[in-house]
C-alpha cells in the first residue's frame, strides 16, 4: 500500500489518496499496510515520536474501529517493521518482536523468486471463517503450523525453496480436510501440482483471496500459459514485498 498526498492546513488533513496494487480481500494484508501507512502519516503530522510497535498497534485499533473486522496485529506489526521478523506473543497478548536481517536476506535471494501467485476469484471472509478458526480441529491445524515455524526456517537457511514448498503443501492439505480451502483455490493448486510446483498455500484467513504458488521460478512463463497470464510475480526488496510487472 503507498500513501500517494497528504495535504494540511494548520495540522488539519484535507484529503489522503492511496493506491493498491490488489483489491479489497485479497488476503495479502493490504488493509494492515494501509492502516499502518495512516497511522504513520498522522504521527509524522503531529510530529510525534511512536516507536514502530505502538504504530502497529495503533494501526491496529484503527483498522479495528473504522472497519469493525476481526483482525490480528501480526499484518500491521509486519507493515510497520519491514523485512522478515518474529512475532512473539505472550499469555498477557504483550508483543516481542525480532527481526530476522540474515533469515531475510537469504528469503530474498533463494526462496523468493520462486513464489508467485494467482487469484481464486474469491474475496476473503475473515468475519465468516472466525467460526470455524474456533473449532477444535481448527485449534489443532493452527498449533501444529506454530510446530512448523522452526522448518520453515530451516528451509530458509538451507536456501531450500523446494522444501519451504513442501511445507506449504503439508499446510494447505490439513487446511483442506477442515473445509478451510474454497474449491476454487483446489483447483488452482492441482494445476499448478501438474506443472511442477512444490507446494502452494491459500494466503490469509478467510477463505478467499490468493494462492502462493513455489515452483521453480524458470517455469513462470508455463504456468503463465495455465492460467492466461493471470500470475502474479513478485520482488522483495528493501520496501518490502512489490508486485513485478516487469516479465
Amino acid at each position: 500500500m503507498e500513501q500517494n498526498h497528504i495535504s494540511s492546513r494548520k495540522s488539519v488533513v484535507t484529503h489522503i489518496s492511496s493506491d493498491s496494487d490488489f483489491e479489497v480481500g485479497s488476503g495479502l494484508g493490504g488493509s494492515g499496510a494501509y492502516h499502518v501507512a495512516l497511522k504513520l502519516a498522522f504521527n509524522n503530522l503531529h510530529r510525534n515520536s511512536l516507536s514502530l510497535l505502538e504504530i502497529a498497534e495503533g494501526a491496529l485499533s484503527l483498522e479495528r474501529l473504522t472497519t469493525q473486522s476481526v483482525c490480528g496485529i501480526q499484518d500491521h506489526t509486519a507493515a510497520s517493521f519491514g523485512g522478515l521478523i518474529r512475532i512473539r506473543i505472550n499469555r498477557k497478548g504483550e508483543l516481542t518482536v525480532i527481526q530476522e536481517i540474515e533469515l531475510y536476506e537469504h528469503f530474498s535471494k533463494y526462496i523468493a523468486p520462486n513464489l508467485f501467485l494467482v487469484g481464486t476469484g474469491k474475496f476473503r471472509e475473515s468475519n465468516k471463517s472466525l467460526v470455524r478458526a474456533q473449532q477444535p480441529n481448527s485449534i489443532r491445524h493452527y498449533q501444529k503450523s506454530l510446530l512448523e515455524v522452526e522448518q520453515y526456517e530451516e528451509a530458509i537457511k538451507s536456501k531450500n525453496p523446494i522444501v519451504y514448498g513442501e511445507l506449504l503443501e503439508a499446510h494447505t492439505l490439513r487446511k483442506i480436510k477442515l473445509g478451510l480451502v474454497p474449491e476454487q483455490a483446489v483447483e488452482i493448486m492441482k494445476v499448478a501440482k501438474s506443472v511442477g510446483a512444490y507446494g502452494s498455500k491459500l494466503i490469509g484467513a478467510g477463505n478467499g483471496g490468493y494462492c502462493l504458488i513455489s515452483i521453480d521460478g524458470n517455469k513462470f512463463e508455463e504456468l503463465q500459459q495455465y492460467f492466461q497470464n493471470s500470475v502474479i510475480r513478485v520482488t522483495v526488496g528493501n520496501v518490502g514485498v512489490q508486485r513485478d510487472d516487469s516479465l
